[in-house]
């Protein structure tokens, strides 16, 4: 049911007043809680739950109260945790989508991507992810997106990521 949920609410988002209604309604902060973790001892959010609740948040983020409401109930924290645990490559296109959007002009999205070890597990997806597309597209574009950020330009390069972005170039 709750990935029923989060399909149909994703596929109602692309209009903006849409958007504007889920928002105001108060919809984003039952959404991000399906990122975090359980709180279900030793219970896991199934891969297709959790590429659904990034791909509503995806769409929901042009909103701009959107953004802050993500930012305010540490979703950006649970979309680099889905990143970093997640071994599924729909979630990674969808978590990596969401947070490329959210970094768009956002210094403390940038920030909260590499104080969580986003570039480190967008770096192993860059990698694993080469002959898919999709995947590799919305990775990439988190890295772009925070590559303005001194700080986490020096993270990427702590990270090799450069060396792994010039490798993905020439394939």
């Amino acid at each position: 049911i709750t990935r029923a949920f989060c399909v149909l609410l994703k596929n109602c988002l692309t209009a903006p007043e849409l958007r504007d209604r889920v928002v105001n309604d108060g919809a984003v902060s039952p959404i991000v809680k399906l990122l975090h973790r359980s709180e279900i001892i030793g219970a896991q959010r199934s891969p297709a739950t959790v590429a659904a609740a990034a791909s509503a948040l995806w769409n929901l983020s042009a909103h701009e109260g959107a953004k802050k409401m993500v930012i305010r109930e540490k979703g950006v924290e649970a979309l680099v945790m889905q990143l970093n645990e997640a071994e599924d490559r729909d979630a990674w296109q969808k978590c990596a989508g969401c947070l490329m959007v959210l970094a768009a002009n956002s210094q403390q999205v940038k920030h909260l991507v590499g104080d969580e070890d986003g570039i480190r597990a967008l770096c192993e997806i860059v990698k694993q992810s080469l002959a898919d597309g999709a995947v590799l597209k919305a990775a990439l574009g988190v890295l772009r997106n925070i590559v303005s950020d001194t700080q986490a330009a020096q993270r990427l390069s702590g990270q090799g990521a450069y060396r792994i972005i010039f490798a993905v170039l020439q394939t």
